[in-house]
């Protein structure tokens, strides 16, 4: 199973690029952040392939194969700023909860929003896998050489690792890089997000597991020759998740 994560600038102006990125990487999953459109301007259009469009808010939205169509979806967390924007959405799948999630600069209440996310996080692992994907916003500079240390997180990564069951695509760096990842092995520190115009690199997006699943990763990457938006696309391949 392909999965990817992406936070965009809108919606409409990407469209014809994201089909092209589902389509030449083979997704079976894409979570999009920060669509900036409403659900009438959230389609696709596939000729001949099986995939469908699932809209959960101006900022957060799915597109995925119809095989693997989610059994049902939970919208509300108790955090205003989060609920009422729609700022995450929560799908279950055959094996796996799937929790995408735009964290909005100036969202009120994110620290509330961790917590109880962490203690849903909680509740859903006793029945199956979590993947937890994203934008946080957290903004970590690329000149940052030991970002996978507790002590160099932000706290709300950290918070997430202390509390589930979770870890994180990018503590697979050293595994992955190379030409197939698009990471050079030389490079310390990937980034996902070009600040322009300073052109300044940051680590904004991530894609966290179950740990059970670390034997179910195949293979990730960052996208880094693509112009859908400032942040770039991450791709993981997991077997056995279909």
């Amino acid at each position: 199973m392909n999965l990817s994560t992406l936070c965009l600038r809108g919606y409409k102006s990407a469209k014809e690029e994201i089909h092209r990125l589902i389509i030449k990487e083979k997704l079976d999953i894409l979570c999009l952040q920060d669509l900036r459109v409403n659900k009438e301007n959230f389609t696709i259009n596939f000729p001949g392939r099986n995939y469908e469009s699932l809209y959960h808010s101006r900022y957060v939205g799915f597109i995925y194969r119809k095989s693997l169509r989610p059994k049902k979806r939970e919208k509300r967390i108790g955090v205003m700023d989060f609920d009422r924007e729609g700022l995450f959405s929560i799908l279950e799948f055959k094996k796996f909860f799937l929790i995408n999630i735009y964290k909005r600069p100036g969202a009120y209440g994110h620290d509330r929003f961790i917590r109880r996310l962490v203690k849903l996080i909680r509740r859903f692992e006793k029945e199956k896998y979590v993947i937890l994907v994203g934008d946080f916003n957290i903004g970590i500079p690329s000149n940052k050489t030991s970002f996978l240390k507790f002590k160099d997180l932000h706290w709300e990564i950290e918070y997430i690792f202390m509390n589930t069951n979770l870890m994180s695509i990018w503590q697979f760096l050293s595994k992955f890089q190379g030409k197939k990842s698009g990471i050079p092995r030389n490079w310390n520190f990937p980034y996902t997000y070009i600040h322009s115009p300073q052109r300044y690199l940051y680590l904004n997006d991530y894609i966290l597991f179950s740990k059970e699943l670390s034997h179910n990763l195949k293979h990730f990457y960052v996208k880094y020759n693509t112009q859908i938006s400032d942040h770039l696309p991450i791709i993981a391949a997991f077997k056995n998740l279909e």
